[in-house]
């Protein structure tokens, strides 16, 4: 009975020591693993020159064995803060080798701290939020960059072109009956033959620019399959249309304008198999060289040969030119 209360004792005794030693200093707070490298430094400059290893491990009321497991780097878990402080308070240099650079090397930081991080993260998310333009100003941005091109390109091949970004307002789409509404990023009218009308659809950045450039790599790994149906999705109006009501579209060439050659080769081995009753075309654009790459005319049912306007040779600068080269205006003019 006596042995059993005396091992008892010893237990408690033990169980309260470890609570003592492992108790935690509420004004540190994990902030990342330990740097056991650094701890090692810390240990020999706070061992000091005047003893060896053993003589602090003593002084500090550890065992040799400890310290040497911090010195070669072969701790598996945190150092208690308890043991830190014990450690800081026999420091032969407490200048370096103190309780703040000790906890630090541990892996925690002040709690105060740890606010201002996250205030100053804070105030960058928002500054980067504020900075950042929205969605819809990118999109906006990116159609206008493909309007200025092909406006750039047609000129240069002298044709006189006025611009409107909403077609169906200026009144110059027939109505459909079956209520199919054709997408628009700017349209055209144009002193072509054949074309009253030249509609414009950017569909490539429009579904890019809401995805960030890590989703947008993984789905390049993947292939463009999901992305192609995304297309057809946005188009399928377009594509009825020409199907059941192609009279409603007689004069008007239909364009969509890819900005990256991948996809544009990859839509156009899907599309290119079918056949369609009226003018549409598939365009590349190069928007950091500022040019249009090539236009391609979709196959036509009545076998009908199209050429693109961009296959005009580009008109050399002379000094005969009048200065009159330029766009006509915008929609008021239509």
């Amino acid at each position: 009975m006596k042995k059993d209360m005396k091992k008892e004792k010893t237990k408690q005794k033990t169980n309260e020591k470890q609570e003592i030693d492992n108790k935690k200093d509420d004004s540190y707070v994990e902030a990342y693993i330990p740097d056991w490298k650094k701890l090692a430094e810390l240990l020999e400059i706070a061992k000091g020159p005047d003893r060896t290893m053993a003589q602090f491990a003593y002084d500090c009321g550890k065992s040799p064995a400890t310290f040497s497991r911090i010195v070669h780097a072969k701790n598996e878990k945190k150092l208690a803060d308890k043991m830190i402080a014990t450690i800081a308070d026999h420091s032969a240099d407490p200048v370096r080798a103190n309780y703040d650079t000790f906890m630090r090397a541990n892996g925690k930081i002040p709690r105060e701290e740890v606010s201002e991080i996250k205030e100053k993260q804070g105030l960058d998310k928002q500054n980067e939020k504020k900075d950042r333009p929205s969605v819809l100003e990118t999109m906006r941005k990116i159609k206008w960059d493909v309007r200025g091109i092909i406006v750039s390109e047609l000129f240069s091949r002298d044709y006189m072109v006025g611009f409107s970004h909403n077609p169906y307002a200026a009144g110059l789409f027939p109505k459909s009956k079956y209520g199919l509404s054709i997408n628009s990023s700017f349209s055209a009218k144009i002193d072509a033959q054949d074309i009253n009308l030249w509609n414009f659809i950017v569909v490539i950045q429009e579904n890019y620019v809401k995805l960030d450039k890590k989703t947008i790599e993984k789905m390049k790994e993947r292939g463009s399959s999901a992305y192609l149906r995304g297309i057809m999705f946005h188009n399928a109006m377009l594509f009825l249309r020409d199907a059941w009501e192609p009279e409603t579209l007689e004069g008007i060439r239909n364009s969509i304008v890819f900005t990256e050659e991948e996809y544009y080769d990859a839509f156009r081995e899907k599309v290119f198999g079918l056949e369609f009753n009226t003018d549409i075309s598939i365009i590349l654009v190069d928007l950091d060289g500022k040019k249009v790459v090539k236009e391609e005319m979709l196959p036509r049912k009545d076998k009908k040969v199209l050429k693109s306007l961009f296959d005009k040779e580009v008109k050399t600068d002379s000094s005969d030119d009048d200065g009159d080269f330029g766009i006509v205006s915008d929609e008021e003019n239509f």
